[in-house]
């Protein structure tokens, strides 16, 4: 007859062949856990029996708690461990939370364990070092002061609020009754589940503004009617509140997870905490985009995603700029400027690369190239008709602003005279080494009410969301107004340049495309193109634009490239 030997069990029992089930050995009734004990005890006084049935069955304010809490659970009998390894080893649960669970065999109590209160975040519990064995099982039908207060006061010693309406804060774990909602599974499960949409009638404006109304709280947060949709550690910004009331509106709405602890244990511990970087922030959010070097210091934040030049995908090529914010106190408001260039100016990578950039550089030639001024651009020879020096009137076009490309991020009421097009001339767009300066300030002066600089004005819904985002100008007729050219040459359409027809091509004509060639936006109205952009698209994988009327015939373009010293940058929009 084979013997099984049980060193970490106790004394090794006689089997039959193999032991099949647990219960060959401990257990009885089909339930692995003592009674029977190796011994063949049975009485919960016994250290071999104790509380396992108790752990293994759900009570009035928990689930039942798993036997991988405590012990390693063999596969098989002969698994590595089983019959000699430690007879404890602690789970996932009673470590929770930095807890550090032990048993003392001798006094037969558990220490440190996290599902009895033992934790640095848990205050107020008169037994949370239990003894393993009982008499009688505990009453878990008696009022919270005597069964809540084993494991944590009731309520929890301050700063703790000093309510016992528990389920204010913790709808998901308490019922309104006071009763634990145990088939929640929201009660000993590592977690501090807080109230808003996380459960609970209170809201986070019970306690305090929501924001507070202190320091820039409501620069960075304006949804002050949305206090029953908080929840702490939220990291959610005004685009996912909106579909929960917000409205669309001329405020930024940042979760105060942004910008404070995930940790709920660290609500209400006495302490006001900024928290810039959190290594567990949800993948997409705002603060998972922050350095680790992301600060708080001196009254000013440093580091951080929502203050710079928003390159966070291009770290690896160290481009990212991050701006020192104004001190939190001081009232003071940021421009365009204030975070990045207007317009953005680091060097491209080429066509397509994670720093790729047209908005505006130096092409070899010493002459400045981009998205800018207007059609056929500053870098065409002649330059741009809009606020070009070469063309004389009636010769001029609609200026390319940050509107064309970003429509749905700058605030399209931020006009000029026109009431049409996006103004803000603060632009800079000069280069040591320029051929040329080609700035808006060439004809509009600072200062100057007509053509104001630093007056950059965006829709919070689209800016600072994680996102660059391209929505190209989605008008598509153009209203009266006072500048436009006299006809024959007057436009129809949002996007236009003069004596642009269909012709014949240079050198035996003056055309800029083939009369069979009409670029997407279309048609001409001779002598004027007239073009509108709302078939254009882009795609942000390839960094692809697509049917974008000012680039005529090249329908098809990447962002980053830049001009070419050969004939190929005339040939891609004209067609030749």
């Amino acid at each position: 007859m084979a013997l099984l030997s049980a060193a970490a069990c106790g004394d090794a029992q006689p089997a039959t062949g193999r032991a099949a089930t647990c219960t060959a050995c401990h257990g009885s009734d089909g339930n692995p856990a003592p009674p029977t004990g190796l011994r063949g005890e049975t009485s919960t006084t016994q250290p071999a029996v104790g509380a396992h049935r108790l752990h293994l069955s759900d009570t009035a304010i928990r689930q039942a708690i798993p036997c991988g809490e405590c012990h390693v659970v063999p596969q098989t009998v002969e698994s590595p461990g089983h019959l000699r390894g430690p007879l404890l080893t602690f789970g996932a649960l009673a470590a929770a939370r930095g807890s550090s669970p032990s048993f003392d065999p001798a006094a037969v109590r558990c220490s440190g364990v996290y599902c009895h209160g033992a934790n640095a975040s848990i205050h107020g519990g008169t037994a949370t070092e239990p003894v393993w064995t009982y008499a009688s099982p505990p009453d878990f039908s008696l009022p919270p002061p005597e069964t809540c207060t084993g494991c944590h006061g009731w309520p929890p010693p301050p700063p703790h609020p000093q309510l016992t309406t528990c389920a204010g804060c913790h709808g998901r774990t308490v019922k309104p009754d006071g009763t634990i909602d145990v088939a929640g599974g929201k009660h000993v499960n590592g977690t501090v589940d807080f109230g808003g949409t996380g459960g609970g009638t209170l809201t986070c404006d019970t306690c305090h503004g929501f924001p507070p109304a202190t320091g820039a709280h409501l620069a960075h947060f304006g949804w002050t009617a949305g206090a029953s949709q908080g929840v702490y550690g939220d990291t959610r910004i005004l685009a996912d509140y909106v579909p929960l009331g917000a409205p669309p509106a001329s405020f930024y709405a940042f979760g105060c997870g942004n910008c404070h602890p995930l940790d709920p244990a660290k609500h209400m511990d006495g302490d006001v905490e900024v928290e810039l970087s959190n290594a567990s922030a949800p993948a997409g959010s705002l603060k998972a985009r922050n350095p680790a070097t992301a600060a708080y210091a001196g009254g000013s934040c440093a580091g951080v995603y929502c203050h710079s030049s928003g390159q966070d995908a291009d770290a690896a090529s160290k481009t990212p700029v991050y701006a020192t914010t104004p001190a939190w106190t001081s009232g003071q408001g940021v421009t365009c400027t204030s975070c990045h260039d207007a317009p953005p100016r680091y060097p491209t990578g080429g066509p397509g690369s994670p720093t790729a950039n047209t908005h505006v550089g130096l092409a070899f030639d010493s002459y400045v190239y981009g998205h800018f001024l207007g059609q056929p651009g500053p870098w065409h020879p002649g330059g741009s008709k809009h606020g070009g020096d070469a063309w004389k009137a009636p010769q001029d076009a609609s200026a390319i602003t940050c509107q064309t490309c970003h429509y749905a991020t700058v605030d399209p009421a931020n006009t000029g005279p026109s009431g049409f097009y996006y103004l803000d001339t603060s632009g800079n767009y000069a280069f040591p080494g320029q051929a040329e300066d080609v700035g808006c300030l060439r004809c509009h002066k600072a200062g100057d009410p007509v053509a104001p600089t630093n007056s950059g004005k965006v829709l919070p819904l689209h800016h600072v969301n994680g996102r660059r985002d391209v929505v190209f100008d989605p008008r598509t007729v153009l209203p009266a107004i006072a500048w436009l050219p006299p006809s024959p040459f007057t436009p129809s359409r949002p996007t236009w340049v003069t004596a642009a027809a269909p012709g014949v091509l240079p050198p035996s004509g003056d055309g800029i495309l083939e009369p069979a060639t009409v670029p997407p936006g279309g048609p001409f109205t001779a002598p004027t193109l007239s073009q509108y952009l709302s078939s254009a698209a882009y795609d942000p994988p390839t960094k692809t634009c697509s049917n974008v009327a000012c680039h005529l015939a090249q329908t098809s373009v990447q962002w980053g490239g830049a001009p070419l010293d050969d004939s190929a940058t005339c040939k891609a929009c004209h067609g030749l």
